[in-house]
């Protein structure tokens, strides 16, 4: 028998490979053949009538459709108001946001694409808005 410890030829691959041929030829194990009939019939679908279809999914809270119109507000009182960065009004005033009252119609991911904006920054703007919303939309 091979002997994987002894370090004499040890890089001899034709040594290694003739060990492997016969100890192959030792092991003549039966070949099986395994037969299911049927296996396969449980994964096909029933033929049974299919659910209603699912009533479509509500719209986001943050969609366009589903918000009153705001006040027109500017962006440099917006930030000021709401105390945001200087870096923050400046990312929004090179996408071209005009005030808070358009940040629903954009998305996070194009804020934080086309933006340039970290998650954080999306995160401070979005609770802010939120907060704008609140008031202007439930004037006291």
């Amino acid at each position: 028998m091979f002997n994987p410890t002894n370090k004499h030829h040890v890089d001899d691959v034709a040594l290694l490979a003739r060990h492997r041929l016969v100890q192959n030829r030792k092991a003549d194990a039966p070949v099986v053949n395994l037969s299911f009939p049927g296996f396969a019939d449980m994964f096909q679908p029933d033929n049974a009538p299919l659910a209603a279809p699912l009533p479509p999914p509500p719209a986001a809270i943050n969609s366009p459709r589903h918000c009153a119109p705001l006040p027109m507000m500017k962006l440099d009182q917006f930030c000021l108001d709401y105390k945001l960065s200087w870096d923050i009004k400046q990312k929004l005033r090179a996408i071209q946001v005009t005030g808070p009252h358009v940040l629903r119609l954009i998305s996070d991911v194009d804020l934080c694409g086309d933006g340039k904006l970290s998650i954080g920054e999306v995160a401070s703007i979005r609770d802010v808005q939120m907060w704008w919303n609140h008031t202007h939309a439930n004037p006291a």
